[in-house]
């Protein structure tokens, strides 16, 4: 089923900083902008968007994010961005409103009922670990119910929500195909990605790479930025690796590490859906991941098209690196199918298409 042309969606975020969600939320906007007469995407902060916009995403920035120190200022700046996100909205006129995560979530049904759009709302991390306010959990509970619907992107996600009072729908994450050849040409690299915080797990990335015994042949890159950053440092002089493991930063775009790359490993201690994972795969790199709650197990079906270890097993995974390190015909093999199986899964045309549906069905 196809959108209608003369469709405006408007996408509402916080910001489009680095990470998953404002990374998800630019591929459906630069899509879109593609096919319909207008896709508007409202952030609430007023700064650069650190992801590329067509040019044809009007890109409407609010300005009205700022911190609360308290709950009574908390709500009366909450009821101030529903106010302004509702003149928006008014003047704009869109045909549906999508708002991505918990507090924006929120403020887009609110609004959204006020100026009359239909709302579809978002969740996009681990439900049982959203690090969002207290209040805003608990409001979620309250609200979540008033959106027309909630989409999610695993089915172990879905079946958290069961008690929300809401319909759901399950859409993965979009995964574009990353531009490299059929035959890139493969270091020995093995990677990680994300920020550099607790719940990637990356120091039992790196006490598994030291335990590994593959360098100085093999080294570990680990992709992103993070308040971690000093204390994965720290650990790789501690465990005598800070000549093999290298943190380089922030990456807009890894597909030249995708392209060098010869091992992905997904460490995180729990995943709303693990993107990197998805595009490692779909670049087609041999793939360990840690069974995390959730993602990992809808992705990687274990000796096919990647391996999955228990959650936590350092040792486990460290025997895991030493065997793909030592076994290249098994790397090409799930490469292989690992691209094949993800590109077949959650291509940009597949995904679009379901959230097409789902509009089409609501409007």
């Amino acid at each position: 089923m196809k959108c209608r042309n003369s469709l405006h969606v408007a996408i509402v975020i916080d910001s489009l900083k680095p990470g998953g969600t404002g990374r998800v939320a630019s591929i459906m906007a630069n899509y879109w902008a593609k096919k319909l007469s207008q896709v508007t995407l409202i952030t609430l902060k007023k700064e650069p968007p650190f992801y590329t916009l067509a040019e044809n995403v009007y890109y409407q920035e609010l300005g009205v994010a700022d911190r609360s120190v308290h709950l009574v200022s908390g709500v009366i700046k909450t009821l101030g961005r529903i106010r302004t996100l509702v003149r928006c909205l008014k003047k704009l006129q869109p045909d549906v409103v999508i708002g991505f995560f918990s507090d924006i979530n929120i403020i887009s049904i609110l609004a959204g009922r006020v100026a009359g759009v239909p709302v579809i709302i978002n969740e996009r991390t681990h439900p049982g670990r959203r690090v969002t306010q207290r209040r805003w959990r608990i409001a979620s509970l309250v609200f979540y119910r008033f959106a027309d619907r909630l989409v999610l992107q695993t089915e172990g996600a879905r079946r958290f929500y069961r008690h929300y009072g809401v319909k759901t729908t399950v859409i993965p994450n979009p995964v574009p195909e990353p531009g490299i050849s059929d035959i890139p040409v493969r270091e020995r690299i093995i990677l990680g990605a994300g920020r550099l915080v607790p719940l990637k797990g990356f120091d039992r990335l790196i006490r598994a790479f030291a335990k590994s015994d593959v360098y100085p042949e093999w080294k570990l890159v680990i992709l992103g930025e993070g308040r971690q950053r000093m204390a994965l440092e720290a650990l790789t002089r501690d465990l005598g690796v800070e000549d093999y493991v290298f943190l380089p930063g922030l990456m807009k775009d890894m597909g030249a590490y995708y392209q060098r790359g010869s091992i992905f490993v997904l460490s995180s201690h729990y995943e709303g859906f693990p993107n990197a994972l998805a595009e490692a795969m779909s670049a087609g790199l041999s793939c360990i991941s840690y069974d995390c709650e959730f993602g990992p197990s809808e992705m990687i079906r274990h000796n096919q098209n990647g391996m999955l270890i228990n959650n936590g097993d350092v040792d486990g995974l460290s025997h895991l690196i030493y065997y793909l390190v030592n076994d290249p015909v098994k790397r090409k093999l799930l490469g292989r199918k690992a691209r094949t199986d993800i590109n077949k899964w959650f291509s940009t045309d597949r995904v679009m298409a379901q959230w097409e549906t789902l509009i089409n069905n609501m409007i």
